[in-house]
């Protein structure tokens, strides 16, 4: 097969990690090279997601060192006097990455349509790598908030690029365990970093975490555009190019006719210009699945999980565990990973609505036993006959957040969205992600010390109820249905219905359905119907 040099593609068809094969596919075969250079796909994009796991991470290890005299590092004026920082500091050293990530996916985002998912992909790498260097060699405050900025505005663009070049290459059957990917990642990091760091000291562990950005960056060289950004950009012929690829072998053509349907579609209903904020409020479909994922991102963050597994190893020593926080801090993140990747095999088999119900309603359970526990310690009884409750309930918040409300919302993000405003969407949701998680992160203390510990988690599981309730009644499935067949029920028309069933797939423009209501070809049928009675 020829290289061509003008499709911007560096041999997509002869990458490291899975070999080509020139040859046609057929049945069996094709599918199974297809499922595995998709699943390479999406672990390569999710390199990255290990590297924003591990920005997160960071500051568990790094809290006890920085605002301890005798182990901090720093030392700005270089008289071997060292600089400690304070608790209101190392505050916003953990949550100021989370801040930062709003304005990485509002970049991205828009760079992902500008120059591609490929490009915009391969610029990440950058700030990840920049951020670690500052964290391993700055002797000052000022240099470790700007590594921290940078780490997040990386990860940030991380959760729009990664799932939008997943969602962008997966089939459909399997866009749902390859969704889940990103979530794993992050809490595969958040375990990388605590794992580093309890062999390293401070200085080594950026260094190995900078390894991270630079596996990604080498990978990603060797993968092809999406198919639905190529086509979007009227380059048909490459399109069909890393179609074939990504599907292991050449019968693409209905598949390819599909996409290039789809974007003609989108041209005849809107301009081809890059999609603005107000795109997002134009059409009723997509002002769904804006408040949708507005909404699960909320429920999400303000679940409490950043804030809760925070406080993770005072709970451990309060229940009188005989674990050390290092050790209590690792075994919470590996049960993260663990059961986010577990969470990848229910995703396309129980659906996302049962697992985003099933997700609060435990949380909130989980959450209220906790509060129980230090409401009853707060009036003076005895709980260290029940010292294991806690760390159950801890242990399962982590898991049912880790099977539902953690991966299941990045999914619905990348699969409710026409291509031409997906990446905005994606950004917009994301910064809502960022935002949420940046104010319980920070502002958790204020809200602990006017509430109590036991009414700050009650507050927490009141949110998850209350995401559970929204998502029973306003939340659609997408298991196992195609991109067009979600939006269509998206818009919710009965004309878009109607013409699903005759076969024809939906746009994102109102104007569009009833326009085509009077066109011929959906009046077949029924006309055969005529003759064959």
């Amino acid at each position: 097969m020829a290289k061509h040099a003008d499709d911007g593609l560096l041999s997509p068809y002869r990458p490291t990690i899975v070999p080509i094969q020139d040859e046609k596919f057929g049945g069996a075969a094709r599918g199974s090279a297809g499922k595995r250079r998709q699943y390479a796909t999406a672990i390569i994009l999710n390199v990255a997601a290990l590297a924003a796991g591990s920005v997160m991470g960071w500051p568990s290890p790094a809290g006890p060192i920085l605002t301890n005299a005798t182990t901090s590092p720093l030392d700005a004026d270089g008289d071997g006097i060292k600089e400690v920082v304070s608790h209101e500091h190392f505050s916003w050293l953990a949550s100021v990455n989370f801040l930062a990530g709003t304005p990485g996916t509002l970049l991205f985002g828009a760079l992902a349509d500008r120059l591609g998912r490929r490009i915009a992909g391969l610029v990440v790498a950058a700030p990840y790598a920049l951020s670690w260097v500052l964290v391993a060699t700055t002797d000052s405050l000022l240099p470790l908030y700007a590594a921290r900025l940078l780490g997040g505005i990386a990860s940030g663009a991380t959760l729009v690029v990664s799932p939008l070049y997943i969602a962008e290459t997966a089939e459909d059957e399997h866009r749902g365990a390859l969704g889940t990917f990103l979530a794993v990642g992050l809490n595969t990091g958040i375990l990388f970093s605590f794992v580093v760091s309890a062999f390293t000291d401070y200085r080594a562990m950026p260094l190995v975490c900078l390894l991270l950005p630079a596996i990604y960056f080498l990978c990603l060289l060797r993968l092809p555009e999406t198919p639905v950004y190529l086509v979007k950009r009227g380059r048909a012929a490459a399109a069909r190019r890393a179609l074939a690829w990504y599907r292991g072998g050449d019968d693409v053509d209905a598949e390819l006719d599909a996409l290039l349907a789809a974007a003609k579609r989108e041209e005849s209903s809107s301009d081809t210009e890059t999609a603005s904020l107000a795109d997002l409020f134009r059409h009723r479909g997509t002002r769904r699945a804006l408040v949708q994922s507005l909404v699960l991102f909320a429920n999400q963050q303000f679940c409490g999980v950043i804030a809760v597994l925070n406080f993770t190893e005072a709970i451990f020593m309060e229940a009188g565990s005989s674990l050390s926080p290092t050790a209590a801090a690792i075994i919470v993140a590996a049960m993260q990973a663990v059961c986010t990747y577990l969470s990848s095999f229910l995703m396309d088999r129980a659906g996302r609505r049962p697992l985003l119900i099933a997700s609060n309603v435990v949380m909130a359970t989980c959450l209220s036993t906790l509060g129980g526990c230090f409401y009853a310690k707060s009036i003076g009884y005895d709980i260290a006959g029940v010292g294991w409750l806690p760390v159950l309930a801890m242990s399962l918040y982590v898991v049912a957040f880790a099977m539902g409300l953690g991966p299941v919302p990045l999914v619905l993000l990348a699969e409710t969205y026409a291509t031409r405003v997906r990446s905005l969407a994606t950004a917009v949701g994301i910064s809502v992600q960022t935002v949420s998680a940046f104010l319980c992160t920070k502002f958790f203390l204020n809200v602990r010390n006017a509430l109590g510990t036991h009414g700050c988690l009650w507050l927490f599981a009141a949110f998850c109820l209350a995401g559970a309730a929204y998502v029973a009644v306003a939340v659609l499935e997408t298991k196992g249905k195609a991109l067009d067949d979600i939006l269509a029920e998206f818009h919710g028309d009965p004309i878009v219905r109607r013409r699903e069933e005759d076969g024809l797939h939906n746009g994102e423009d109102d104007d569009v359905f009833v326009a085509k209501e009077d066109d011929e070809e959906p009046a077949a049928p029924r006309q055969h119907q005529e003759t064959t009675t």
